[in-house]
């Protein structure tokens, strides 16, 4: 077995300590204890009883200067006056937080708060451990697939997703050791404005914020209208963007005013007895600018009160009406013929 070298199949994995310690950090007098795995061919093994005895024989994992007083505050009496340097060997790595927009991408420096410790970076990228559950995310090597340090982590919103979210990525030092963090994301509903939309109102009447909203179908709360300076035109809905959103969403309503019914002013018109009544005459007797689609309702007799109605186009709802009294001029009665007698 002397003769014959082993090499471990497996890099040395931390188990425990004696006395509980985490990994790289030793109380005094503690011991750590570490597994690792190693293969016996048949060319190495001897028939009949087999006595398998491994001497182990291992520098330091880390070189030279692996261990630190952690103690010493510069207060002491040994002479030194200076804080002993803190070295950590083993990677190290803090959770981040980032915030992005609903259906955005936004680009993670997760190395800015991590350490590859005492061994340096792998001449490998960071990695994924575990996958967003509702984006997704990329690691960009920044055209150096073989140096981690400028390596970044590309996180994409899900479509029409808002919320919370996270991912594990992991980091590895030059001797394969590696740790883990987790980065939340928070995912910020984009702004809605709803869709655009056009309604129509009666001459006169005035338009209101909840006849606007009502053509907007979804909508966020919490915009604001900019209106025209006539009833009619065009109304905008504004909704401001949330950080880290940045674009305002908007949205608009096309008011259309529809002209209200007009029947013209009240006239009056005399004939002469026996006439008739045409509606050119009594149209000619209405005062205004009466419009031309409506009807006439007369009276029994010729004279009366005869009655214009311009019925109202939606969403107009009252007609209009106005009227002309006829009055019948009596003829001229001179008597009926007769003779005379004189003597």
């Amino acid at each position: 077995m002397d003769t014959n070298p082993l090499t471990l199949t497996s890099v040395p994995t931390f188990v425990s300590a004696s006395e509980g310690s985490s990994e790289g950090s030793l109380e005094a007098g503690e011991t750590a204890t570490y597994s690792a795995s190693f293969s016996l061919t048949d060319p190495v093994l001897q028939v009949g009883g087999v006595i398998n005895q491994v001497s182990v024989l291992a520098d330091s994992p880390y070189g030279t200067d692996d261990v630190s007083d952690l103690s010493d505050d510069g207060i002491d009496t040994d002479g030194n006056t200076e804080n002993d340097p803190t070295i950590s060997y083993f990677p190290t790595t803090t959770d981040d937080t980032a915030s992005v927009c609903e259906e955005g991408t936004i680009d993670i420096d997760v190395l800015s708060n991590d350490d590859f410790g005492g061994n340096g970076p792998s001449s490998g990228s960071i990695f994924i451990v575990s996958s967003p559950s509702a984006g997704s995310v990329t690691v960009d090597t920044n055209g150096t697939p073989t140096d981690p340090i400028d390596d970044y982590i590309s996180y994409t919103s899900a479509a029409g997703y808002s919320g919370s979210d996270s991912f594990v990525y992991g980091i590895r030092d030059g001797k394969g050791y590696t740790q883990h963090a987790t980065v939340t994301i928070t995912e910020q509903k984009a702004p809605n404005a709803g869709t655009d939309g056009a309604i129509t109102v009666c001459e006169g009447e005035t338009v209101t914020e909840a006849q606007l909203f009502a053509q907007l179908g979804t909508y966020d709360s919490g915009g604001t209208w900019s209106s025209p300076t006539e009833v009619a035109g065009t109304y905008i809905y504004t909704v401001p963007a949330t950080a880290p959103c940045t674009l305002d969403d908007t949205a608009q309503v096309v008011v259309t005013v529809q002209v209200a019914p007009n029947a013209g002013s009240n006239g009056a018109l005399t004939i002469c007895e026996g006439a008739t009544v045409t509606e050119a005459q009594l149209f000619a007797q209405l005062g205004g600018d009466p419009d031309t689609t409506g009807t006439w309702s007369s009276p029994t007799e010729v004279a009366g009160t005869y009655i214009y109605t311009v019925p109202a186009t939606a969403p107009c709802t009252v007609d209009d009406t106005a009227q002309v009294v006829v009055t019948e001029q009596a003829k001229p009665n001179a008597g009926s013929d007769g003779t005379l007698t004189i003597c």
